[in-house]
């Protein structure tokens, strides 16, 4: 009802003569605000995502970063006995174009990160994976279908009589629902054209700086890379955040980050589990990397379908101040397991400059932070292995990321 009558009103208040006009089918990236889950999240609750890029018409900008986007939840059900999976779809309405103001827009959810394309069909309907006995087995995902790399299975002495158990229960147990976690990103898409009208000048979008000033700050002095526990180099450091620690926290909990737990011996068991069996593991452990010396001073990650994904940063102070930091961001895309060495091995997405961009791009958009582009550390390589001898490729900018008083993102 709410969003029926702020549309009403948004379509009462639209202007003829000129307009940005945005065509159908365009995708609009975004971040949700608050969690949602199938058959929990009842039919008609309001949706909050946010914008996470500019999006244009023409060369102009229609809809700027971080701007909020109400919808509603259409249908939502859960899990049904005997493996019937649950089903969500959400309808995008409105979008605020002021501080007061709002515009008419339709989309659906396109796709959301971490999920497989064939899960959400043409009207925005997201289904959940059905998961195999393999699936079972290995501890499939309770949300979405899952790039799971596991190179060496668990041998088949184990395997057998967990798969033959698990049969007759998986056959009547409740089939899996669709679950949304608070930041989550996604990609709507237009269902119709959107109008807005144009209203002063036209604003283009302005490309981030790729030089940097860093006064006080010689970055020939700084470490291109971080080393493993092996002594190996490992990460390569791709963000540089200037401010205080207190405000680098309170932005990585605004942007729905967690701090990763210590990495005592029973969160390691824990963190071992709860990927082998695909459960979820919110404030996993990372495995220590040193720089200047030192183990890392803050951890955090934002996990993804279960334990086996998740986007994470170590960071170091550079300053005894506190006030200068660098980290190196990475996307754990799945995991492997050997049986000869015991060894549970997180595999990461090769294209590490997305998880940069996406860390610096959702820190702003807390409103914490602003990013102010790039600057580059010299001896840092265009490609290589990190210490588990998993390949990346960067273009070898580090993104710089202003921290400032918490309040609503521009």
């Amino acid at each position: 009802m709410l969003l029926s009558f702020v549309a009403a009103l948004a379509l009462a208040a639209a202007q003829s003569g000129d307009s940005l006009a945005v065509p159908v089918g365009s995708l609009v990236p975004v971040r949700f605000l608050s969690p949602i889950k199938s058959g929990s999240t009842r039919r008609g609750w309001t949706v909050e995502v946010q914008t996470m890029a500019d999006v244009v018409a023409g060369r102009c900008v229609a809809i700027p970063a971080y701007t909020q986007i109400l919808g509603i939840v259409d249908e939502s059900l859960a899990g049904w006995f005997f493996r019937h999976r649950g089903r969500l779809h959400l309808n995008f309405q409105i979008v605020q174009t002021g501080p007061a103001d709002w515009a008419l827009l339709t989309a659906v959810v396109d796709d959301i990160e971490w999920l497989a394309l064939n899960l959400v069909d043409s009207s925005g309907l997201i289904r959940p994976a059905q998961h195999s006995t393999g699936h079972r087995l290995l501890g499939g995902s309770s949300r979405f279908a899952v790039e799971e790399r596991i190179l060496t299975p668990l041998t088949g002495a184990v395997a057998a009589p967990v798969a033959v158990a698990g049969t007759g229960a998986g056959f009547v147990a409740r089939g899996p629902r669709v679950e949304i976690r608070e930041g989550d990103e996604a990609t709507l898409r237009l269902t119709s054209p959107f109008r807005l009208a144009a209203d002063g000048p036209c604003r283009t979008v302005l490309p981030l700086s790729d030089s940097v000033t860093t006064p006080g700050l010689d970055l020939s002095s700084l470490p291109p890379r971080t080393t493993g526990g092996n002594g190996a180099p490992a990460d390569v450091i791709n963000l540089l955040i200037l401010g205080r620690r207190t405000d680098l926290e309170r932005a990585f909990v605004e942007a729905a980050w967690l701090e990763a737990s210590a990495g005592g011996l029973r969160s390691r068991v824990g963190a071992a589990g709860a990927v082998v069996l695909g459960k979820s593991n919110k404030r996993g452990p990372v495995s220590p990397q040193r720089l200047f010396g030192r183990t890392e001073d803050l951890a955090f990650e934002r996990q993804g379908l279960n334990a086996r994904q998740r986007h994470h940063v170590r960071i170091w102070a550079v300053d005894s101040n506190e006030t200068i930091w660098v980290g190196a961001a990475n996307e754990d895309v799945g995991v492997y397991v050997t049986v000869a060495k015991p060894r549970i091995t997180h595999r990461i997405d090769s294209r590490i400059d997305g998880e940069r961009d996406l860390l610096s791009r959702e820190l702003e958009a807390s409103g914490c932070a602003v990013r102010e582009g790039f600057v580059r550390i010299p001896g840092c390589p265009l490609s290589g292995q990190n210490s588990s001898g998993e390949g990346f490729v960067t273009d070898t900018r580090v993104a710089v990321v202003r921290l400032r008083a918490c309040r609503s993102p521009p």
